[in-house]
């Protein structure tokens, strides 16, 4: 090998590292930015469950704003798209914007949440089990009709994902807790039903 060859074998040493390096650092970003989505997502759920009105603008606003960030990332750099806390902040995304549009009455569509199909119903399958909390509130506070609602969205829900053919897969671990999630909700329309409440 002459030295010009040798200089070009090190040209390209250079760029690799700088690439290798530039990806930690969005690496970095991305993990500090799911880490954010997720605490924002908890505020949102948090913030429903108390009925607080007013702060649920302003996480709404800001899990958005995150998660465009986010998404800004993955455009420069498509291999973080894998990366296990991108993949958690995304299922927390969809499911405190699930629960609110739920809330709302406006529910979102993955078209709507710009999500793909997979983290949609991994974001769903997680939704159950705020919909049992919020449930059991409504009960303690005699809102029956919304105890109903809940469990009919769940039932569906549950009806419209067990048309799917999942593979053993994450997806299928969180369709399963779906499941129970459903079974909680029939309980306590049983208990309802038996106390004449509904």
């Amino acid at each position: 090998m002459d030295e010009e060859e040798k200089i070009i074998l090190l040209k390209d040493f250079d760029n690799i590292k700088a690439e290798l390096e530039n990806h930690e650092i969005m690496r970095d970003k991305l993990i500090k930015m799911s880490r954010d989505v997720i605490t924002t997502s908890k505020k949102i759920i948090y913030s429903i469950h108390r009925q607080d009105e007013n702060a649920l603008p302003t996480h709404v606003s800001n899990i958005k704003n995150l998660y465009n960030a986010m998404l800004d990332i993955i455009s420069e750099d498509p291999k973080l798209y894998f990366e296990g806390s991108y993949k958690m902040a995304c299922q927390e995304y969809v499911e405190a914007l699930a629960y609110h549009g739920f809330i709302n009455g406006n529910f979102p569509t993955a078209l709507d949440l710009n999500v793909s199909s997979e983290f949609y119903l991994m974001g769903l399958c997680d939704l159950g089990g705020e919909l049992v909390r919020n449930a059991i509130n409504a009960g303690l506070r005699e809102n029956y009709e919304q105890v109903r609602m809940i469990w009919n969205f769940v039932d569906q829900l549950y009806y419209e994902l067990m048309l799917f053919d999942f593979p053993n897969s994450e997806l299928r671990k969180k369709f399963d807790g779906l499941k129970w999630d459903l079974k909680k909700l029939d309980e306590i329309m049983l208990s309802l039903k038996l106390n004449k409440n509904i």
